[in-house]
């Protein structure tokens, strides 16, 4: 029952979970050859973290008295906002809030995208770091694995794009619900044998899905990505969802903010991602 609800639960851990008498059967602790019959009540006691299948410890990448940037991991979704709520799933700004009390979160990775998350530590940062965000003086750098090579080695591509029913597609014209699309991406790596580039991408505008559908328009779908690859090319690298990282940010606030100071900080966690892609290749 516990597995089919939450899929991330390892096994190893629910074992422990009966190892240290963490189950209580009508508010008595019993062991794990323990026969339950209908109508008991069991209580099993689980930290979030366990449950959902995330690391012990969110890692930090940054943190100052105004702000926090955290790692959210894959599966996990960014914040509830205004959907309902579901028992299965663990939203990430209500675990981190748990850590770092009074945190607010200011703006959305995809459940399948993982990396740093922007949170603001008070109220009035929150207004400055959402304000930043809409005027693009906060900028998001990624990197994603993707099938083949593009045919240019960097390229900045401007183009249009629509969404309709959790879709989004590139246009190379203007068309009506069309929104200008701008991504700028870079070759870190290609791997000749298997087919497959490392890029480094730039976003100039927020567009839903907007890496994964202009990949897919290039004809280098993001590897793993169940919407815009295809099952042969996840197939060939076991991979099932989307292997997209949010890995850097840089700030260029204006001087009258109070958040100025951040201008000079670079948030960059490059070198660890790679290592996690590697990793992926080897499987």
């Amino acid at each position: 029952m516990l597995k089919k609800e939450f899929p991330r639960l390892s096994n190893s851990s629910l074992n422990k979970v009966f190892r240290v008498k963490d189950v209580k059967v009508n508010g008595v602790r019993v062991a794990k050859d323990y026969l339950v019959t209908p109508g008991e009540e069991v209580q099993v006691y689980l930290t979030d973290n366990i449950l959902f299948g995330m690391d012990t410890n969110i890692f930090y990448a940054y943190e100052d008295e105004n702000i926090l940037v955290a790692y959210k991991p894959k599966g996990v979704v960014s914040t509830l906002g205004k959907d309902k709520r579901e028992v299965s799933k663990v939203y990430f700004d209500e675990i981190v809030k748990k850590e770092k009390t009074g945190s607010i979160i200011c703006h959305r990775l995809d459940t399948n995208t993982e990396g740093l998350v922007v949170f603001a530590k008070t109220k009035e940062a929150h207004e400055e770091l959402l304000e930043a965000f809409k005027n693009n003086n906060i900028h998001k750098e990624y990197l994603t694995l993707v099938y083949g090579k593009p045919p240019k080695d960097s390229a900045k591509l401007s183009h249009y794009i629509t969404e309709a029913n959790g879709y989004s597609k590139v246009l190379t014209k203007n068309v009506p619900g069309s929104k200008s699309c701008v991504t700028e991406y870079s070759l870190v790596e290609y791997n000749k044998k298997l087919n497959a580039s490392i890029l480094s991408v730039k976003l100039y505008t927020g567009r839903t899905h907007q890496i994964r559908a202009h990949m897919k328009f290039l004809d280098c779908p993001v590897i793993g990505d169940s919407k815009y690859s295809t099952n042969e090319i996840n197939a060939k690298f076991k991979l099932y969802t989307q292997v997209l990282y949010a890995s850097k940010y840089t700030f260029s606030l204006p001087k009258n903010s109070p958040l100025y100071y951040l201008n000079n900080v670079t948030i960059d966690i490059k070198d660890t991602v790679l290592d996690k892609i590697h990793e992926l290749l080897k499987h």
